[in-house]
């Protein structure tokens, strides 16, 4: 049973990343903060760093 539970451990990650109504945190790379982004139709300038991907993230709040 132990392993199936490190199984469930990384297929959670994964699912934070496919629901938009999971918000980001400096947890999540930048793909992810950009499919976020993308799926909540917030545009970002594409050379944008993680903290202002997050901070647009925070102002559409």
């Amino acid at each position: 049973m132990p392993e199936s539970n490190s199984t469930v451990s990384e297929n959670d990650n994964s699912q934070n990343i496919n629901s938009s109504k999971l918000v980001p945190t400096a947890d999540n790379t930048i793909p992810e903060i950009k499919a976020y982004l993308d799926k909540n139709n917030i545009s970002y300038p594409a050379n944008a760093n993680k903290s202002e991907l997050l901070a647009l993230i925070s102002n559409k709040k």
